[in-house]
């Protein structure tokens, strides 16, 4: 073994020994048994079987060696797209190699063939793990661009004739534990990305209200029913789950799109409970002025609520037509309307709950007369009918006051 010797010289070195080997090696054989034959003394050659020890000690070396070297020029020619179903083979392939050279005779460990041939399955044991982390879902063209930026290298990563050969140009074990970080973060970005796009976004995309009916309305969709517990509820969990991702060191890439949809749904979760709120008011008033008797008592209001009534009306009828949460919620009619809604709705109930109270005095006050004649007259049993008479609109009296003082206490 000639010290200092390129292991590629070596290779084709040991090939051309061993030709002249097994020629010399065939010539003995003939000698041997032509002095069998004429019964001669057996010439013994040490340098011959020397040679032979030797020879088959290098050639388990560069044999491993050779199977190394053409196994990454076969891998080299893979091309990115394939590099996924390839990678697993390439791993366990390696895994063979690194036993196999650990099982070759000591005395070849101190030759310069079986360092080169160690450093290379080495390197290519710690390259692989890069590679897969490389070629998952989670590495986006802005993570290639990052290791472009490191190495220097000009990685033509979306390019489809893209191979395994031009990123180990790039020299990535130079900067291995920078890459293993933004394999690392990708990873993380992605489950980002997935729990922003299909937890959240796909969910809104996707969540509709549930217009009910009102009794007395039916069959016209006028109030909001059926899931918005859920939906509220929904509404606090994404907003906390929005601010936590906010939080985070991997949300850069999808910041402003946290942000923006951080924005978007405490906008709607403000939009529903004012809804709600306007709801409750006009749900308490409308039973007030679908009565004939108290509308007549208060005309103005009445023709107030009727107004109001209306736009309420079409903004739930849209809203059943749409349906979608947010669409219903980011639709300018109702972000403008429920404003004056609530102030007039307001109003409605103050102004309608100070006549009704001022009707319910005069009631009261108007009582004591017709109770005086009606007992005296119960009293009497010679004056039978103008008792019945008094006694019914003493009767018709309470009826009204009653239904009067429900009504104000509804408000």
């Amino acid at each position: 073994m000639v010290p200092g010797i390129e292991p590629k010289e070596a290779l084709n070195r040991l090939r051309m020994f061993s030709d002249e080997y097994s020629v010399r090696k065939r010539k003995y054989d003939s000698y041997f048994a032509g002095e069998t034959l004429f019964g001669l003394p057996h010439q013994s050659y040490p340098a011959l079987e020397e040679t032979r020890k030797e020879i088959e000690l290098l050639d388990k070396l560069y044999s491993l060696y050779s199977k190394v070297k053409d196994t990454i020029g076969r891998w080299k020619e893979v091309l990115w797209a394939d590099i996924q179903a390839e990678i697993s083979k390439m791993t366990e392939q390696f895994e063979v190699f690194g036993r196999d050279c650990q099982k070759l005779p000591g005395v070849l460990k101190t030759w310069d063939a079986y360092k080169e041939l160690k450093q290379e399955i080495d390197d290519m044991t710690e390259i692989l793990p890069l590679v897969e982390a490389l070629a998952k879902p989670s590495i986006r063209p802005r993570h290639w661009d990052e290791i472009i930026g490191l190495t220097k290298e000009d990685i033509p990563y979306s390019s489809e004739s893209f191979s395994f050969s031009q990123l180990l140009k790039a020299n990535l074990l130079a900067f291995k534990e920078d890459i293993e970080d933004i394999t690392d973060s990708a990873d993380k970005q992605l489950k980002l990305e997935t729990q922003l796009r299909e937890d959240i976004t796909k969910f809104w995309d996707e969540a509709e209200l549930e217009i009910k009916t009102w009794k007395g309305l039916e069959p016209v969709p006028c109030t909001l029913g059926g899931n918005i517990q859920d939906i509220q509820d929904k509404l606090e969990e994404h907003i906390m789950a929005l601010n936590q991702m906010n939080a985070m060191r991997y949300v850069t890439p999808f910041k402003a799109e946290v942000v923006d949809k951080i924005s978007l749904i405490a906008d709607v979760a403000d939009i529903i409970e004012k809804w709600l709120k306007v709801q409750t008011l006009w749900t308490n008033l409308v039973s007030v002025f679908s009565s004939g008797d108290i509308s007549k008592q208060m005309p103005t209001e009445s023709k107030k609520f009727k107004a109001i009534n209306q736009q309420w009306l079409k903004i739930m009828e849209r809203a059943h037509e749409q349906k979608n949460v947010i669409a219903c919620c980011t639709n300018d009619i109702l972000k403008n309307s429920l404003g004056s809604l609530q102030e007039g709705l307001s109003s409605a109930r103050r102004n309608s709950r100070t006549t009704l109270r001022a009707s319910v005095t005069s009631s009261l006050a108007s009582i004591s007369a017709p109770t005086e004649i009606c007992l005296r007259s119960c009293q009497s049993v010679l004056t039978p009918t103008p008792s019945r008479t008094i006694l019914k609109s003493f009767s018709t009296l309470l009826t009204t006051l009653a239904s009067t003082s429900k009504t104000v206490a509804s408000l």
